[in-house]
């Protein structure tokens, strides 16, 4: 009897080969079978849409008109691209509040939201806690607080026209002006009524108004001083005015977060913003860290002989002129720790600091403690053009004249020190010698 050919079962057929019961010979991507009925092989249901292309053996069949083996049918979908990436709610936010911009800023949002993130939020702090703030929690408060968006726009348009400089500086300007007036409209109306819900906002815009007021008040102080064919030329009296005007303009921005911190300072330092305005590594009583640090304290002191002199009778001024040059004498402290001390300096920097004329300084926020801290009444003096005010405004000035590379900061120093000098004159020049060799003053174009 002759053997019986074996053959070989097939338990993973295509679907139409086990409906005919003929055997499948599991081709893919689609059996010889469907191919000579010219039926969808279900095969065609599990390859993936990038193996069912042609061949490039298949490419002439198919461009003479020949009869391709098998017929590739492919889900319709697979056909289509994937949707593009629908924008965030805060980047529409940021387009949206650029409507009234000029046209060729309208749509860049994006931009100016990148450029936020990536870079001018890490120039609004030293430390890496408040910087990280600035850069993520802020940015969750702005979407609910339009204030905040406009007030975000205008002083990243501000950082983008420095770093800049060229023709786009102009529009990047006024654009920045644009946004901050319709923030400072909106700040206004919602300032009278601070909340648990509006506190944190609030916090955040009113410092980003002393970044925009600091640059914008430098502008000023550059027309006022060194006029160019376009500006009007001021004579001394009026220079005198209008920089004493501006830097106490600027004493009284800085000040202006009391405002809110002391009805909304159990809320905000439970909140995220906490890093913003809480340090708790700071040294509790700060000292001078070093010997340089208590010639400079010893400095300061002597101060006090310009209004303590023999014979002189008491004046109101003089406890206020004490106090500002006590919390001076502080401030010089603490900077001098977060300098050079090694204790605070590797606990608080992360590797971030400023670069400073005499260290590294791993907060920056230490600069600012003295204008916080000083008197409304000092302003007063400073107004009124009290030399002994002027002088030790002058010496403050040594702080921010060491910072380097900060954008907003830039010049500050010596719009200070060139402010006393105004009012000083040459009888006093004396009196601020140290504070001149210090921020560079050029006292051939002030005296």
């Amino acid at each position: 009897m002759p053997s019986r050919k074996s053959h070989h079962k097939t338990r993973r057929g295509c679907a139409p080969c086990k409906k005919r019961r003929v055997k499948c010979d599991e081709q893919y991507p689609s059996c010889n079978n469907c191919n000579k009925k010219s039926i969808t092989c279900s095969f065609l249901m599990i390859v993936p849409s990038s193996r069912l292309s042609p061949s490039p053996t298949l490419l002439p069949c198919l461009s003479a008109g020949v009869k391709a083996p098998f017929r590739v049918h492919v889900f319709q979908s697979s056909l289509i691209p994937p949707p593009p990436p629908k924008p965030s709610p805060l980047l529409l936010a940021f387009e949206e509040c650029l409507e009234d911009a000029a046209e060729s800023f309208k749509s860049r949002g994006q931009e100016l939201l990148h450029h936020y993130t990536t870079a001018t939020s890490k120039t609004l702090a030293t430390d890496l806690p408040a910087q990280t703030v600035w850069q993520g929690a802020v940015l969750q408060l702005a979407y609910s607080h339009r204030y905040l968006i406009h007030g975000l726009l205008a002083v990243t348009s501000l950082h983008l026209a420095r770093l800049r400089g060229d023709a786009s500086e102009r529009a990047l300007i006024a654009t920045s002006a644009s946004q901050f007036n319709i923030a400072l409209s909106l700040f206004r109306d919602v300032v009278t009524n601070i909340t648990e819900e509006n506190c944190e906002a609030l916090y955040a815009f009113s410092t980003l108004v002393c970044v925009f007021i600091f640059i914008t008040s430098q502008d000023e102080c550059k027309a006022i001083l060194t006029p160019s064919p376009n500006t009007k030329q001021f004579d001394r009296r009026t220079q005198t005015n209008e920089m004493i005007r501006i830097e106490a303009t600027r004493l009284r921005t800085v000040r202006g977060a009391l405002v809110i911190l002391f009805p909304g300072w159990d809320w905000i330092v439970r909140g995220p913003l906490s890093p913003l305005c809480t340090r708790k590594w700071w040294p509790d009583t700060p000292t001078p860290v070093d010997a340089e640090a208590v010639v400079e304290d010893r400095q300061l002191a002597a101060l006090k002989r310009l209004w303590l002199q023999p014979g002189r009778s008491f004046d109101y001024a003089f406890p206020v002129l004490a106090a500002a040059l006590a919390e001076l004498r502080s401030c010089f402290a603490l900077v001098s720790q977060l300098t050079r001390n090694p204790a605070y300096v590797n606990r608080g920097s992360n590797g971030v600091y400023d670069r400073c004329a005499n260290g590294k300084l791993v907060d920056r926020g230490a600069v600012f403690t003295w204008p916080i801290q000083v008197q409304g009444e000092f302003i007063a003096l400073l107004e009124s053009q009290r030399p002994e005010a002027l002088a030790i405004l002058a010496h403050y000035a040594i702080l921010p004249g060491r910072v380097r590379g900060v954008w907003w900061m830039e010049g500050w120093g010596v719009s200070l020190v060139t402010t006393a000098a105004l009012v000083l004159g040459a009888e006093r020049k004396s009196w601020i010698e140290w504070p001149a060799r210090v921020v560079g003053l050029e006292w051939e174009n002030v005296l």
